[in-house]
This record gives structure tokens, C-alpha cells and sequence, in this order.
């Protein structure tokens, strides 16, 4: 990780647990009161980033698609790849099953979460949880809207827009990646 991006989690962490602190209600709990709820946020980054493609990777082996890598990196870039022949039937509707189910997770987990802090608990505790889910929703959210990240990855939301509207282009450029693939094997 680059100190740029360690620096935007820890804006983004503060941010959060300082929403957290006042969606709890929490305003006199002294330095402890911020620093939990920041440190839940980056704890629930990683949690979540592994539960997210763990979605992925469930939804891939449900619907039957060869999976060929699995790589979570709290770091950079996570992916689960699967290797499905250009020529399967019901392919787009597959990829799209596919790449709902990490922000369907997310969404899940921010549900859990924000239902979870409504119990009786401490102003302290709740405003930690909070931190939790308002990160699963803003994970879910940043994962549905489609963009392109700064490495050209596509969000999910990208990639599910792509295999609705252009799924002949999207089997093109699976038969390509299989065929590039083959020609690495072959003169390696």
C-alpha cells in the first residue's frame, strides 16, 4: 500500500468513526469515544473485502463456473477469476449472478449490522458497530456504481452493465483471454 492510500483509509476511517460517535449518540466518551470507532472501520475493511469476494467465489462454484484464481489483498486489488468456456449457455446471466453477490454480501452485512446496533448496548460499542455498517454500506455501494479504479478494473456494477448490454463483446474478450492463456502455456 502506498502512504497516498494508507492515508485516504485513515481519512476515511476517522470520517466514519466520527459519524459513528454522533449516530450513537456518544459525545463525552473521551479519546477512546474516536480512536474505537476509527479502528473498527480499518478492521472492518479487511474483514469485509474477505467476505465480499468469498460471495464471489460461493456464487461461482454455485452457478457451476470454473474458478482459476482466488486473490484477497486488503492492499490493492481483489478478484475472484473464473475460466468459463465463451460458448456456455446462459453465460451473461451467470456473470451477472456473479458479480451481485460480493455488494449482496455487503449489503447483507451492513443490514446485520445497523439492525444489530439497535439492540441495548453501550454508546460506545453501538458507535463501533455503526462504523462497521456504514463501511459495508459504502463498500456496497462504491462496488454496485460502475467505474473504472485507477489500475482500469471495473467495478461490479461496471461489469454486470457490460455483460447486459454487450455480452457478445464480453464472450469475445473471454475467447481472447483463453487464447492468450493457451499461448503462454504453449511456448512456456
Amino acid at each position: 500500500m502506498t502512504l497516498r492510500g494508507a492515508l485516504q483509509w485513515l481519512f476515511v476511517a476517522l470520517i466514519f468513526g466520527f459519524l459513528a460517535k454522533i449516530g450513537s449518540d456518544d459525545l463525552d466518551s473521551g479519546l477512546w469515544g474516536y480512536l474505537l470507532p476509527v479502528a473498527t472501520v480499518l478492521a472492518a475493511v479487511f474483514g469485509l473485502t474477505a467476505l465480499h469476494e468469498g460471495g464471489h467465489l460461493l456464487a461461482a462454484l454455485a452457478l457451476r463456473l470454473k474458478v482459476v484464481a482466488v486473490q484477497v489483498r486488503f492492499t490493492g486489488h481483489s478478484f475472484v477469476q473464473v475460466g468459463p468456456s465463451p460458448a456456455e449457455r446462459a453465460l451473461p446471466v451467470r456473470f451477472v449472478l456473479l458479480h451481485l453477490a460480493g455488494p449482496a454480501v455487503d449489503f447483507a452485512m451492513a443490514f446485520g449490522l445497523f439492525r444489530y446496533a439497535s439492540a441495548s448496548m453501550t454508546p460506545l460499542l453501538r458507535g463501533c458497530v455503526l462504523a462497521a455498517g456504514l463501511t459495508a454500506a459504502v463498500l456496497c455501494l462504491g462496488n454496485v456504481l460502475p467505474h473504472r479504479g485507477r489500475a482500469g478494473v471495473r467495478s461490479d456494477g461496471a461489469q454486470i452493465l457490460q455483460w447486459v448490454f454487450h455480452p457478445e463483446r464480453q464472450r469475445a474478450s473471454l475467447a481472447a483471454a483463453a487464447e492468450q492463456a493457451a499461448t503462454f502455456l504453449r511456448t512456456w
